[in-house]
């Protein structure tokens, strides 16, 4: 059985795509004590998160150079990047559809098995989140006074650190390709480094002559890019962090996908 990954129809899968997005609409609009319990989780998580940051802005605020605000729009900018990613990235790695034959279905179906393995299992958890965050985001960025054409650049960067981290994210997850467990030895402290950041934001390295080795990790990029951008304070050399997030993530899409037909030639050995 030929097992590579073959080319379909573009409208079949934008179509495809479609139908797993009102599907997750679907499961959000029937689960509504999941939205009251997740209304309730938001609440409790931005008032510790909060709290947090309130005792980083007093002991180092005045060393790193951000006021309070900065503070909480940084907090808001990590969570809904979060959030809004785990719509895509919130589900169970393929060792587990690998060990246990899921693909055994899915590389029949007429369609890319790499794009039905990533979209038709979309979160509606990730929807949830993102709404509820989305909608307190807006009303601090109201407050906030952030320039138009601050926030058009903001999303525009913000959209492209996300394709990025996916990017990274799906690589890691190929992994398992390779090894069955690589992914998880391999991701689990490249996100903790990812999640210190967000405790210990980019001023507190400013210092660091070897910044570029945090690249790699959005948390750092929102506060040395995406929120410098939103106060509407220049950014040195923009457009070299543009071309870097650009050519990245081609090279590791490039990657992953090297590693998808690995894999994929050699799955009769897990089937």
């Amino acid at each position: 059985m030929d097992l590579k990954i073959k080319n379909f129809g573009l409208v079949r899968h934008l179509d495809f795509l479609k139908e797993n997005i009102l599907i997750m609409f679907k499961l959000v609009t029937e689960f509504k004590t999941n939205f009251y319990s997740i209304v309730l989780e938001r609440t409790v998580y931005l008032f510790v998160n909060i709290l947090l940051f309130s005792i980083l802005f007093n002991n180092f605020g005045s060393v790193i150079g951000w006021e309070f605000s900065d503070f909480i729009l940084f907090l808001l900018l990590v969570d809904f990047f979060a959030v809004l990613l785990g719509i895509v990235t919130w589900k169970s790695w393929i060792r587990y559809e690998i060990t246990l034959g899921g693909f055994n279905s899915s590389i029949t179906k007429p369609i890319n098995i790499f794009w039905f393995n990533y979209i038709h299992t979309l979160s509606y958890y990730g929807l949830l989140y993102t709404i509820l965050t989305f909608f307190i985001s807006i009303v601090f960025i109201l407050y906030f006074n952030i320039v138009f054409m601050n926030i058009f650049l903001g999303i525009s960067l913000f959209l492209l650190i996300g394709f990025f981290w996916l990017s990274i994210s799906e690589f890691f997850r190929s992994l398992d390709w390779i090894m069955i467990g690589l992914s998880g030895i391999s991701w689990t402290p490249f996100r903790n480094l990812n999640q210190g950041f967000k405790n210990f934001p980019s001023p507190f390295f400013k210092n660091f002559e070897f910044k570029f080795l945090f690249f790699l990790f959005p948390n750092f990029l929102i506060a040395y890019l995406l929120l410098p951008i939103l106060k509407g304070d220049t950014v040195i050399n923009l457009m070299n962090y543009v071309w870097f997030l650009v050519i990245g993530s081609i090279v590791l899409i490039t990657c992953t996908s090297i590693v998808w037909r690995y894999g994929l030639s050699k799955y009769e050995a897990y089937g």
